[in-house]
């Protein structure tokens, strides 16, 4: 009885221990987790403690060599700039009463011009490069002189380059048409509000010109965050094929940068032929006579059109072109810069 009762005692003191140290390894793993974790927790707030106290701003020496790289990039814009409008028609400085001096000077030397290549030019009345509203008594606002002196300046460059080609016959030029007497501005002579009236051309037929001023009152000027701006001008004359692709050459690569950006052609009806898709050739092919134009509206598939070259006809040209006018301010095309990259990234 005795050695039972010892050895239930012994049993459960052993079962007590052993709980005893169950707890007492829970209660020392689970002191070291906390120990652990509170050890990471100190970690991280001292690393970011460390990121909110960083200074944000680049060092001294980053900075220094990054205002060497912008100065560097601005005088690559600068001379950028200076190549572009290196042959540049800059706007000038005068009186009204010398614009319309110069005027007549230019429309002397650009009609004995066309007379030494051989253009025809419309009547001397309705030869005003689409300035008539100021040769008919109307003269132009002060303000609006350097600007309009440099359309003219312009014109007689556009003019020269059309007559080294040879073109025909000149039939019209268009301008944009900014003068602050189109807008209500003031030193308009009184008649702000008047408006634009264009002489009526006293050739007839189709030799007459139909070319008519464009009203933009932003014409040539260079936008504030902008490198530059542009003039746009429209020339109306007849040539024949090589004439024509001489002009867009020369207007390629004249000293004054300009642009073609749209041309329309009519003339000869050769120019036109229905392509023979089942033969695999057109109807014009070497060896068979030029065929007539097609009537398109009588049902032809204008994908099934095509453009003949090579014809010695006369064609009459619409050409609209825009002539470059680039920023010189190298400070302010920089922050024109500045603010492009900014915008782009």
């Amino acid at each position: 009885m005795a050695s039972r009762r010892k050895i239930l005692v012994t049993t459960g003191g052993v079962l007590g221990l052993l709980v005893l140290a169950g707890v007492g390894t829970m209660f020392v793993l689970g002191l070291t987790r906390d120990l652990r974790a509170k050890a990471q927790l100190r970690e991280r707030d001292i690393e970011l403690r460390g990121l909110f106290a960083r200074n944000p701003f680049p060092s001294a020496g980053n900075l220094i060599g990054e205002r060497r790289n912008l100065k560097e990039l601005e005088g690559e814009l600068g001379h950028l700039l200076d190549a572009m409008s290196q042959g540049q028609l800059d706007p000038e400085e005068q009186s009204s009463a010398r614009f319309i001096s110069q005027f007549h000077e230019t429309r002397r030397r650009l009609e004995h011009l066309a007379a030494v290549n051989g253009v025809a030019l419309m009547p001397k009345d309705d030869f005003t490069f689409s300035f008539d509203r100021h040769m008919a008594g109307n003269p132009p606002a002060q303000a609006d002189v350097r600007r309009l002196t440099q359309q003219l300046m312009i014109v007689e460059a556009l003019c020269n380059e059309l007559y080294a080609a040879r073109i025909t016959a000149l039939r019209g030029i268009g301008r944009e048409e900014f003068e602050q007497s189109l807008n209500g501005g003031e030193e308009a002579g009184g008649d702000a509000a008047r408006p634009v009236v264009h002489s009526a051309p006293r050739r007839r037929g189709p030799e007459a010109a139909t070319v008519v001023n464009v009203r933009n009152p932003d014409a040539g000027v260079i936008p504030e965050r902008a490198l530059f701006g542009t003039w746009r001008f429209t020339l109306e004359f007849a040539a024949k094929e090589i004439a024509l692709i001489d002009v867009m050459d020369r207007l390629a690569r004249c000293a004054t940068f300009a642009a073609v950006t749209r041309v329309e052609v009519q003339g000869d009806p050769r120019v036109l032929a229905v392509a023979d898709l089942a033969a695999g050739r057109g109807g014009n092919a070497a060896g068979r006579p030029a065929a007539p134009a097609p009537d398109v509206k009588a049902g032809v598939d204008p994908a099934s059109l095509r453009l003949l070259t090579g014809l010695d006809t006369l064609l009459t040209v619409r050409m609209n072109v825009d002539v470059y006018q680039f920023r010189k301010d190298t400070a302010a095309a920089g922050a024109a810069a500045k603010v492009k990259t900014a915008a782009g990234g």
